[in-house]
């Protein structure tokens, strides 16, 4: 019998659930978008929406796998594109929504098996650009998804402009 797992609480469950759920409505937004408009930055914003799903992907493996001292679990040259601070003006090329698509599905997957496999128990203490103080993988997954969350409120508002 495979020993319980102390990582999958009710919380870390659910958190996981809003990010894979929050991706989902994200991905949804985007599809149905021409590319010149994913790529479009809108008055008063410094990205575009493709940059936001890209982005949410990027901060969730900095946090879940870069302060366990893992590697992470996408492509190193997503992680250099959409980290906190950069912009599409930096891409060398253009980003691929297929692409983008693809790593920010599977990077849920990947951390649900990651979860089930205990490899999150120390973490590096960290502190967000918010002030939030992240000591455990629960605290790193609450605060994900409040991120996630936040960063869909503004691809909604993005969608309303890019579309006028």
């Amino acid at each position: 019998m495979e020993a319980p797992c102390p990582l999958l609480t009710p919380t870390v469950e659910f958190s996981v659930s809003l990010i894979e759920s929050t991706r989902q409505r994200m991905l949804k937004m985007a599809e149905e978008l021409p590319t010149e408009k994913l790529l479009r930055i809108p008055a008063g914003f410094r990205n575009n929406l493709l940059w936001n799903l890209g982005h949410v992907m990027a901060v969730q493996q900095n946090l879940c796998y870069e302060t366990s001292g893992f590697p992470v679990r996408v492509p190193t040259y997503l992680l250099a594109s959409f980290r906190k601070g950069t912009h599409p003006g930096e891409w060398a090329g253009t980003m691929d929504l297929e692409d983008i698509k693809t790593w920010l599905l599977e990077s849920v997957k990947s951390l649900r098996e990651d979860l089930h496999k205990n490899i999150f128990m120390t973490l590096a203490p960290y502190q967000t650009g918010t002030g939030v103080k992240l000591a455990s993988i629960s605290d790193v997954l609450s605060f994900d998804a409040w991120h996630e969350g936040m960063h869909l409120g503004i691809m909604m508002s993005m969608l309303k402009l890019v579309q006028a």
